[in-house]
């Protein structure tokens, strides 16, 4: 067992970056390895919207202001939810007031994962659903970024720059910093 802090009650690791930084490969490795449960935001709300992010952006039933709402919900919804959980929120989740209040919640470990721009940017072009990177993806992710940053790092319990490392290398590094919290989940090898 690792000599860290007296076990903390966290159940709850969400992961909080911009868009290309891995929250959702590297959230679902964590929690295979920590055997919890995992939601993509993302990928739960398009899949009960029935259309895309990129679709709900340029809808005039939906648009941005609609799913941060419903991003908002749902982040609610899942931390009210008994039991551990892994979760990879969007990228623009910690714009709102009301989601930086849920992470901040002493049940949560707020984990930001980061990479620099020229990372991000290839990342970025290897997907076509970033509706916010569009007309002109480095201007946009500029933006993004002088606006996002200071919400990422004022909620942050851990920050893991993820610009260098493979996804398994990522996700060790969360379940250490979990560790560091929990010792009593902390793997033998970390120790």
């Amino acid at each position: 067992m690792c000599a860290a802090l007296p076990d903390s009650n966290i159940q709850k690791i969400l992961l909080i970056g911009m868009p290309g930084v891995g929250k959702s490969s590297v959230g679902l490795l964590v929690a295979r390895k920590l055997q919890w449960d995992f939601v993509d935001i993302d990928g739960k709300i398009e899949q009960e919207a029935g259309i895309s992010i990129a679709e709900m952006f340029a809808s005039p039933s939906y648009g941005e202001a609609r799913f941060r709402d419903l991003e908002r919900e749902m982040i609610a919804e899942l931390m009210g939810l008994p039991g551990s959980l892994v979760c990879a929120t969007g990228g623009g989740a910690v714009e709102s007031e009301n989601v930086r209040e849920l992470l901040r919640a002493p049940e949560v470990l707020a984990v930001w994962l980061l990479a620099d721009l020229d990372v991000l940017l290839t990342r970025a072009e290897e997907s076509n659903d970033r509706p916010l990177l569009l007309p002109d993806p480095r201007r946009a992710m500029e933006t993004l970024l002088d606006r996002r940053m200071p919400l990422y790092r004022s909620i942050a319990d851990v920050t893991i720059d993820t610009g260098t490392v493979g996804i398994e290398e990522a996700a060790d590094s969360v379940i250490y910093a979990f560790s560091q919290y929990r010792p009593s989940y902390a793997p033998d090898h970390f120790c």
